[in-house]
């Protein structure tokens, strides 16, 4: 009995640790992802010029082919409506500039990968079940970008998707 109450604390311990390191409170003020402030702030207060809208399920994403223009300033909304954490994933998009906002709680991991100074960036956002969150950005250079779910096994189970930029 004392080894149980025992694993049951450090259990308990452990997770609130894990709430704690992974900002257990929700934000919806745009972060900038840029090392750039100008840039960032001007497409923080820029004009959204197309709303894409983005469910997560078990397993896929709807819509699975998303479309926009260069130049125009893109803003993504994402839900989760499936029973487990799914994410957003690009390997390499270009674009000038990426603001991301906060989910609805922990667990919402959104960062922009590579040199901050380079134009090609990988993007990757995370959302537990129920949980929504939202992406703005610029991408000048069109071509047609991959998105999947990095989750083990979903990106193979066709839990991927396209956005093309004209």
């Amino acid at each position: 009995m004392r080894i149980q109450r025992w694993m049951i604390v450090t259990a308990m311990a452990a997770l609130t640790a894990m709430v704690v390191a992974c900002g257990g409170e929700s934000t919806s003020d745009l972060t900038p992802a840029s090392s750039d402030e100008a840039e960032s702030s001007d497409l923080a207060t820029a004009t959204v010029d197309r709303e894409l809208s983005v469910e997560m399920r078990d397993i896929a994403f709807e819509p699975a082919a998303l479309t926009g223009q260069a130049g125009e300033v893109i803003e993504m909304r994402f839900q989760n409506r499936g029973g487990i954490l799914h994410d957003f994933t690009i390997d390499q998009m270009n674009a000038d500039v990426m603001e991301m906002m906060g989910g609805s709680g922990a667990g919402v991991d959104m960062h922009m990968g590579g040199d901050q100074g380079a134009t090609a960036r990988a993007m990757h956002l995370a959302l537990d079940a129920g949980q929504e969150g939202r992406m703005r950005l610029r991408v000048h250079e069109p071509g047609t970008y991959t998105y999947y779910c990095t989750v083990p096994g979903h990106r193979e189970a066709g839990m991927v998707g396209t956005l093309t930029i004209d």
